[in-house]
C-alpha cells in the first residue's frame, strides 16, 4: 500500500461495531423501515444489509488475491441486490447480529495475513487493479460512507 501501513486500516476494523450500533440503537423496526436517505434512497436496514454483504465481497476479494495471481474479482451491483436479497423486508436485529460476524470474520481474516499478502494484486471489473491492501481501505471507507448516511436517515433527511 504505497507507504501506509494496513496496520493503520485494520485498527479501525473494530471500531465500526460500536459507531454502526450507537448510529441504530434507538431506531424502532417502523423507524428503520421507512426513514430514508432521500426519496429514493435507502432505509437503515438496507444500508446495513449491503454493509453486511459487502464486508463478505471484501474478504472474498482479499482471499482471491491471496490464493491466486492477478484474479478478476467478480463485481456485485449493490441494487440488484438489494432487490434479490430483499434487503427491505430483513430484521433490523438480526442484520446487524450478521454484519458484526462478518466483521469478525474479516477481523481474522486480516490477522492471518503477512504484511508482504498486501500487495498482492486482483482486477476489479470497475475499478480495474488494486491490492488487498486497497481493497483493506476501501472497506474502512466504505463504512464510513454509510456511517454518514446512516446519520442523514437518522437527522430525517427526505422526511
Amino acid at each position: 500500500m504505497s507507504g501506509i501501513s494496513p496496520d493503520l486500516f485494520t485498527a479501525q476494523l473494530p471500531i465500526s461495531g460500536p459507531i454502526l450500533r450507537a448510529l441504530t440503537a434507538d431506531l424502532s423496526p417502523q423507524q428503520a423501515h421507512h426513514w430514508r436517505d432521500g426519496s429514493d434512497g435507502w432505509n437503515a436496514i438496507e444500508v446495513i444489509a449491503h454493509l453486511r454483504d459487502y464486508e463478505r465481497f471484501f474478504v472474498e476479494w482479499a482471499q482471491l488475491m491471496r490464493n491466486e495471481d492477478v484474479p478478476t474479482l467478480p463485481r456485485y451491483d449493490p441494487d440488484e441486490l438489494a432487490r434479490e436479497r430483499r434487503y427491505d423486508e430483513q430484521e433490523l436485529a438480526e442484520v446487524l447480529v450478521e454484519w458484526e460476524e462478518s466483521r469478525a470474520a474479516s477481523i481474522d481474516f486480516y490477522a492471518s495475513l503477512h504484511q508482504t499478502d498486501y500487495q498482492r494484486r486482483g482486477i476489479h471489473p470497475r475499478r480495474g487493479a488494486w491490492s488487498i491492501g486497497h481493497g483493506l481501505a476501501l472497506q474502512v471507507l466504505h463504512d464510513v460512507t454509510h456511517f454518514e448516511q446512516l446519520a442523514k436517515i437518522r437527522a430525517g433527511a427526505g422526511r
